[in-house]
């Protein structure tokens, strides 16, 4: 089985110099390229519609053997602990205008670099002649090419390692963000939730509190982030621990309350428990059971044994004694 490791590092942003992102292993770094006026380790600027912007990134190969590496620009998500991620299956709303990957062009999206060397490369960002604003987050990807290797089985290591891209069209969307809390349930003794972002705007240093009530309105579990940040237009899938000791099968509440400066949120949605779902939580699991011929060899080493002693026990004792 081919077994692909992604190791994703995402930048946060915030960093006060250009220092290249590296990972134990990788064999390569990424930065962006030196400018007078580009000295933060990610890309940040605003762009009016119809403007075209060229964002450079300088990869190092670091390894003893010329690399392939793949280039791509992928949006800015948010993980369930409330952490900027910059994958390309990233969690969105439905957003007016083009996002980061459609404005982002590379003139080769392929690049082979001799050991021990740095090359450039350039990608052209093009703003539309629309007339939507806001905030585009997301990254400029690099992957290694895995090794060629005959061996199906063998384990592959790709790293992906990243620089954010951060570009305000037109003008900083300064309203309060839409927020809205849906789809909650329950499997597999956790309660989730989509909190989604619909604004065009980068919202951070949330602290966020979530309770899970039942109908009596007895909280029955709680989770609690802090400095949580959430993309533009970026949906959080919220994922709750609850102990199966707390279920009984019937209707419960998410509330979830978020605070970040002076903007306060107050959302909620419904579930249900079914007694099936509560029953399946509080069920211990059991071993999984093992392929018949193991049954079949412990059977024949007990079989040996046993005849192997057997053996011993009527062989004639001779008496050595003078």
């Amino acid at each position: 089985m081919l077994i692909r490791l992604l190791v994703l590092i995402g930048l946060l942003l915030g960093w006060q110099s250009a220092q290249p992102v590296a990972a134990a292993g990788a064999e390569f770094t990424l930065q962006p390229a030196a400018k007078a006026d580009q000295q933060q380790g990610y890309f940040k600027f605003r762009a009016q519609p119809g403007d075209h912007r060229d964002v450079s990134v300088i990869i190092t190969n670091t390894s003893a053997a010329a690399k392939t590496y793949h280039l791509n620009v992928v949006n800015a998500g948010v993980s369930a602990n409330g952490q900027l991620t910059y994958t390309p299956d990233a969690h969105l709303t439905k957003t007016s205008g083009p996002l980061l990957p459609a404005m982002v062009t590379f003139p080769q999206k392929t690049v082979t670099i001799p050991a021990h060397h740095s090359q450039a490369v350039t990608a052209t960002l093009t703003v539309p002649a629309t007339t939507f604003v806001g905030e585009r987050l997301g990254a400029i990807a690099v992957t290694a090419a895995a090794p060629a290797t005959n061996n199906q089985n063998a384990l592959q290591n790709r790293f992906t390692m990243a620089v954010p891209l951060d570009v305000t069209i037109a003008q900083a969307i300064t309203t309060r963000p839409q927020l809205t809390l849906t789809k909650a349930g329950f499997a597999k003794a956790r309660v989730s939730a989509d909190l989604a972002n619909h604004t065009a705007r980068l919202f951070g240093e949330i602290t966020l509190n979530a309770q899970v009530r039942n109908a009596a309105g007895k909280v029955v579990t709680t989770q609690k982030l802090t400095k949580a940040q959430m993309a533009p237009n970026a949906i959080m899938a919220l994922a709750i621990p609850l102990s199966a000791a707390k279920l009984a099968p019937g209707r419960y509440q998410l509330a979830v309350s978020l605070t970040s400066g002076q903007q306060h949120y107050q959302l909620s949605d419904h579930f249900t428990i079914t007694a099936a779902q509560a029953q399946a939580a509080a069920a211990k699991p059991t071993a999984a059971a093992l392929p018949w011929w193991v049954y079949g060899l412990i059977a024949l080493v007990a079989a040996l044994v046993a005849v192997i002693v057997w053996l011993l026990l009527r062989r004639p004792r001779h008496d050595h004694r003078a």
